[in-house]
């Protein structure tokens, strides 16, 4: 495991457990605390990543905590924990994967950093959220199945 390094646009590389494999697609897991996105990349791991072939980038959007320094230093450390959580789960199975965290809007950076990494494929957990509430307060996983260049 690597150091902490900072990129561009409050981009943070917290883990690169790559190797030296060829890479045929990017697959891009876009994180955070809930089931639904445990089960997302459970799935992922059971039925999509290949791990010969695949590079899987862990991605996790933080709020802009802009509030303190306590709560953001706290919000620092939970997104790492997050992010050596699953990345655990990948190590485990020899999967090619970075982790990153960002911080922003979850939508608008999730569909920014695809683009980025060059993603083909973007999986993420959905709440699952009614047809109203999604209308009224919009849904992250609803913007990036519209705005993001990949499946």
């Amino acid at each position: 495991m690597k150091d902490s390094v900072k990129l561009e646009n409050f981009s943070e590389l917290v883990i690169d457990e790559t190797k030296q494999k060829k890479c045929e697609r990017v697959v891009v897991l876009a994180v955070d605390q809930s089931i639904h996105s445990k089960n997302a990349v459970n799935w992922a791991i059971k039925n999509l990543i290949h791990p010969e072939t695949d590079q899987v980038i862990l991605l996790y959007v933080r709020p802009d905590l802009r509030g303190g320094i306590l709560s953001e230093e706290r919000s620092k450390k939970d997104a790492e924990e997050l992010i050596k959580g699953y990345s655990s789960i990948l190590s485990e199975r020899n999967i090619m994967f970075k982790g990153y965290v960002v911080v922003g809007d979850a939508r608008e950076m999730i569909v920014k950093k695809v683009e980025e990494f060059k993603g083909d494929i973007l999986v993420m957990g959905s709440r699952g959220v009614g047809f109203l509430n999604r209308v009224i307060l919009g849904s992250t996983s609803d913007y990036c199945v519209h705005n993001c260049n990949c499946s």
